[in-house]
C-alpha cells in the first residue's frame, strides 16, 4: 500500500469511499479532491493494468482537528478488507477555525475483488 493523498481541506464536501480502477475515475477524483490546492498537484502514476486506487473522504467539519487514514488492505477470502479510521478531536483539543474536509487515497496491487470497507472511529484525548 502506498500513500498518494493526504489532504485535510480538500475540495470533497461529503463522505466518501471509492475504488478507481481506471484514469478517468482517478483525475475526476483528483480534481475534487485537490481543488482548494494552488497549483493542484499532479495527478499521480498509477499503472491500471497492475494497480488501483482507495479513497476515502469525511465530508466537511466545521473545525480542524479532524482526520482519515486507511490503515490497512487486506485480501480475506473473496474480499478485499479496508479498514479506514477516522479521528476526530476530544475535549480539550486546539482546532483551527476554519473547515476542513479529510481525505486520504492510497496505490494498491489491482483486485477484481469485492471491496468491503471497515470503519472506526477514534476520538483524540487532548487533556
Amino acid at each position: 500500500m502506498e500513500r498518494v493523498l493526504t489532504e485535510a481541506y480538500s475540495g470533497i464536501d461529503d463522505r466518501r469511499r471509492l475504488v478507481i480502477r481506471d484514469a478517468e475515475a482517478l483525475r475526476k477524483f483528483w480534481a475534487d479532491a485537490t481543488t482548494n490546492r494552488l497549483p493542484a498537484p499532479e495527478v499521480p502514476a498509477v499503472d491500471f493494468e497492475n494497480e488501483m486506487v482507495i479513497a476515502a473522504s469525511m465530508g466537511r467539519r466545521g473545525t480542524g482537528g479532524y482526520g482519515i487514514e486507511i490503515e490497512t488492505v487486506s485480501q480475506v477470502g473473496e474480499e478485499l478488507r479496508v479498514v479506514v479510521v477516522e479521528t476526530a478531536p476530544g475535549e480539550g483539543c486546539f482546532l483551527t477555525q476554519a473547515l476542513s474536509a479529510p481525505v486520504v487515497a492510497v496505490k494498491v496491487p489491482r483486485s477484481a475483488a469485492t471491496v468491503r470497507f471497515e470503519e472506526r472511529t477514534v476520538t483524540q484525548d487532548c487533556n
